[in-house]
């Protein structure tokens, strides 16, 4: 799996809730993925289209978080992203259960907290190799060591996926 990501992240700094709205100047709610999701696809729209990326899908929360939150961040930003790039975005992927937040995890914990904890979204593509020809770019806020990246990329391929490649918003160090 291929990806490219933003700036580390700093410990005391961007964490998930740094996506949560803010006002604009008129009052009005306005996410911060409508800014962060066009500057990352900008910076990253070559290496995308040489990579061969046809099709956006966003790294989902857990429905309960979406609840509690109110959004995804991940689906923001790669929404804003779609319409710079110009690329569909799908929502093929949903977190089949909870898993323990990953920045409070080491390195072997991570790895161990999200396997399993994604599949194809019920009322998504079927049949033998629902994916078959089609280069995904996930799309998420931060990568850490990649775990979450890579449960993503496993039920994709194993759907028939070409090739798997990630895009974020930042990478902590």
């Amino acid at each position: 799996m291929r990806g490219w990501s933003g700036p580390p992240a700093s410990r005391s700094g961007c964490r998930p809730t740094c996506l949560r709205r803010s006002s604009s100047s008129s009052g009005a709610p306005r996410s911060v993925a409508w800014y962060v999701g066009p500057s990352t696809s900008s910076s990253t729209a070559e290496r995308l289209v040489g990579a061969g990326g046809d099709l956006l899908v966003p790294v989902p929360v857990h429905a309960e978080r979406r609840r509690r939150r109110g959004y995804d961040q991940a689906e923001l930003i790669a929404t804003a992203a779609a319409q710079t790039l110009r690329l569909p975005i799908s929502p093929l992927l949903e977190r089949v259960r909870a898993t323990t937040a990953q920045f409070d995890l080491d390195r072997r914990s991570r790895a161990t907290n999200v396997t399993g904890a994604f599949a194809l979204r019920p009322g998504g593509p079927r049949g033998p190799a629902p994916l078959g020809g089609r280069w995904i770019v996930l799309v998420d806020d931060v990568v850490t060591t990649g775990a979450t990246l890579s449960a993503c990329a496993a039920p994709l391929l194993d759907a028939g996926a070409v090739g798997v490649s990630a895009v974020t918003v930042a990478r902590e160090r």
